[in-house]
């Protein structure tokens, strides 16, 4: 059967913003699957939850459901940019027992959500941020204060704003130890290729 290729879309990104590669992967003989994080590419929120920056639950559910559906075929991954802590945590969450046969990042933001290189960048990512907010306001506003989470303009302060009360952490020291990338090296068995610019453009490499 042929190989199956799973891509990860940056933080506020969806199927259209990985055209290319999903383009170039039929072409190759992959069938290609983009994953999309709850409330991101086109669908609605039931729940009031929104996945930080790097939460691999939902990403290790779709892996699992992708290889009882497909049993047999080999499954490779890429991710984008801010997708890439998603990917990284779940590789360090799986270990040996990663359904991955292959897995690339592609400009991984190892320092996001505190800071990048380019604050213009940031005004950006916190703006497409906020317009998820707005757009899920009804199933989140259970759980959030939406007024103080819209009047933040600091990268930082609103993914603390945003995913501390989602996530049920009392400060943004005990939100940055949940939603930090972990990459057990020990534990994985297959490597992990990151390509990088260098220097980079907007994330510290």
């Amino acid at each position: 059967r042929a190989p199956i290729l799973l891509v990860i879309p940056p933080l506020t990104e969806g199927a259209a913003y990985v055209s290319n590669i999903c383009f170039s992967g039929t072409e190759r003989g992959f069938r290609v699957v983009v994953f999309n994080r709850r409330g991101e590419g086109g669908s609605y929120l039931t729940t009031p939850k929104l996945q930080s920056f790097c939460d691999p639950s939902d990403l290790t559910q779709a892996i699992e459901y992708v290889t009882l559906k497909v049993v047999g075929c080999p499954l490779a991954a890429v991710a984008y940019g801010t997708g890439c802590g998603m990917l990284m945590s779940y590789i360090g969450t799986s270990g040996s027992s990663s359904k991955l046969v292959a897995r690339v990042c592609i400009s991984p933001s190892y320092e996001a959500p505190s800071k990048s290189n380019c604050p213009i960048y940031d005004t950006i990512l916190l703006l497409k941020l906020k317009c998820l907010v707005l757009r899920h306001m009804k199933a989140l506003s259970s759980v959030l204060d939406i007024s103080k989470v819209m009047s933040t303009w600091m990268l930082p302060e609103f993914s603390a704003s945003l995913y501390c009360p989602l996530y049920g952490c009392p400060s943004p020291s005990q939100l940055a130890d949940a939603v930090k990338p972990v990459l057990g090296a020990n534990a994985a068995d297959v490597p992990l290729l990151c390509i990088n610019r260098n220097p980079g453009l907007f994330w510290q490499s």
